[in-house]
């Protein structure tokens, strides 16, 4: 007598249900992966296969305006930023900013587009007079220089974006 044969889709259905159960057990082995873990992975993986920027503030200053009168640049701030990565900048570009460190939202910026790799460029942006606080011109003020980088551009090195604090005292005659 002769052997009996199973029907030909049925061993095509057993090895795939073998590989079901050997799929399950390799991933139930594994640990499970949260969203901020694979986002971190996948940063540091960019970082170590792709060419990144790294912006620095390499010197900033701060200098009096030409009045002190509502609606008037009170000080100026010069930052030079440099480029000492592998790549340019965003499409966003960068933003260039001071801030008070005495006085919440107090303080201006500029955006910076164009930006290649090993290039540097200096800025200039006004601080204007603070018409609700006006007892701020007959002391002295300090300022952090800062780069904010707009939506998801990952950096080299982000420890280098920031300068300061620049300070700055408005003489007493100056706002009279």
């Amino acid at each position: 007598m002769g052997r009996a044969r199973a029907p030909a889709g049925s061993c095509r259905l057993m090895a795939l249900l073998i590989n079901l159960v050997l799929a399950t057990a390799a991933w139930a082995a594994a640990p499970p992966q949260t969203f901020d873990n694979l986002r971190q992975a996948s940063r540091q993986s960019l970082a170590a296969t792709t060419a990144l920027p790294d912006f620095a503030i390499e010197s900033a200053s701060i200098r009096l305006g030409d009045r002190c009168q509502p609606y008037a640049p009170l000080f100026y701030v010069t930052a030079t930023i440099t480029n000492n990565g592998q790549a340019a900048k965003g499409r966003d570009g960068i933003l260039i900013y001071a801030t008070s460190l005495q006085q919440q939202r107090w303080g201006n910026g500029v955006r910076l587009y164009h930006l290649g790799r090993g290039a540097s460029e200096s800025v200039t942006f006004p601080i204007y007079f603070p018409r609700t606080r006006p007892e701020l011109m007959s002391s002295a003020n300090d300022f952090m220089v800062k780069i904010r980088i707009p939506g998801d551009l990952t950096e080299s090195d982000a420890r280098n974006n920031h300068f300061g604090p620049l300070s700055i005292k408005t003489p007493a005659d100056f706002c009279s």
